[in-house]
């Protein structure tokens, strides 16, 4: 990754809308040299739109705010690691999230924390929901809408939203059910996607070291859209309805529908499996995802079919079937499956 106060600067003239068409270019051209790149970009720009949500009651100079970020940045950049205060701030992000992802969000806390101070005082805040290891935790949003976030993931919005949207930024996994508002519709930012309902219930995937964001919807409809990350317009949209799937390949930038004929994509919530002659390639690939493991030595198996169900199984419960049932000879290690 390379990035330095240059590219907060121009970042900044970016999202505030002063950006010459240089800028632009140069700045598009930094977020395509790396995953890193675009990542740091995106999680600026989602906390800058969702800083929009609140009422300008008060003037300030965008400029000026994200000068102040880059002041404090290079102050974070300059601070030792043992240091009591980043350990302290670190220490509130995400477990496991790396330390590069734990640097960043100390960055967000501390620069927007004293943005909203220099430039808002008395108005509502930003809100970060973090899950840990264990999945099922469960939030209510202002507008009663209901999230639960599968392990390792987050949400971002306002502590009270705007009248004319719902903009909230997301990374991980969820299930969001949405409290119906056919007047403000509910906007989640995921990178270049951007996901409108009214409301509805759905799965969000969106995991780093995926090339796919993914949504299954459940009930209702929703407006799956693949956007420009710098001009905000939208270069492809579909319509997706209950049983279908909305996925965004982020290598070739292009969106797609697809239908699904189980709920095993639900099952980090509901534990419930269900296989009905699957080849176990691809229920190698669904207890992966699932359990959050890896599995490794499983090619002499793949065209062997499954019928089964499993609820509330265990890893170790799921493969000693498998041994039953296959003859697969297996050993667990951590999060590691090695089959033999």
């Amino acid at each position: 990754m390379n990035f330095n106060g240059n590219h907060i600067k121009l970042i900044s003239r970016v999202v505030t809308g002063n950006a010459s068409k240089h800028d632009m270019s140069a700045l598009q051209e930094w977020i395509d040299m790396s995953v890193e790149n675009k990542n740091e970009y995106q999680a600026y720009k989602n906390i800058w739109d969702i800083s929009s949500e609140f009422s300008p009651k008060v003037e300030f100079d965008a400029q000026k705010s994200w000068d102040k970020m880059s002041t404090l940045i290079s102050c974070i950049d300059e601070m030792p690691e043992e240091s009591g205060i980043y350990s302290e701030t670190v220490a509130q992000s995400r477990p496991k999230i790396g330390f590069y992802l734990a640097r960043i969000a100390a960055v967000f806390v501390l620069a927007f924390g004293l943005y909203f101070l220099f430039n808002l005082p008395g108005e509502s805040k930003v809100v970060t929901l973090a899950s840990a290891e264990a999945p099922e935790s469960s939030f209510l949003l202002p507008d009663g809408s209901s999230v639960t976030l599968n392990r390792e993931s987050s949400l971002t919005y306002p502590e009270e939203f705007a009248s004319a949207q719902r903009l909230v930024g997301f990374e991980g996994e969820a299930f969001f059910e949405v409290a119906p508002n056919p007047d403000v519709p509910m906007i989640i930012q995921v990178e270049n996607v951007r996901v409108q309902v009214l409301g509805t219930s759905f799965n969000l995937s969106n995991y780093t070291e995926s090339n796919e964001i993914v949504l299954h919807l459940k009930t209702g409809k929703v407006l799956f859209s693949s956007i420009d990350p710098l001009t905000e317009e939208i270069m492809e949209q579909i319509v997706l309805l209950p049983g279908q799937i909305g996925i965004y390949n982020k290598v070739t930038r292009q969106i797609y529908r697809e239908t699904y004929s189980n709920e095993n994509f639900m099952a980090w919530k509901t534990g419930v499996l269900v296989f009905d002659r699957t080849p176990l390639s691809d229920v190698f690939s669904m207890i992966e995802k699932t359990y959050h493991i890896s599995i490794t030595g499983a090619e002499a198996y793949n065209e062997m079919l499954l019928t089964a169900t499993y609820t509330g199984e265990s890893v170790e419960s799921i493969f000693e079937s498998l041994h039953v049932i296959f003859g697969v000879e297996y050993s667990i290690s951590a999060t590691q499956v090695t089959i033999q």
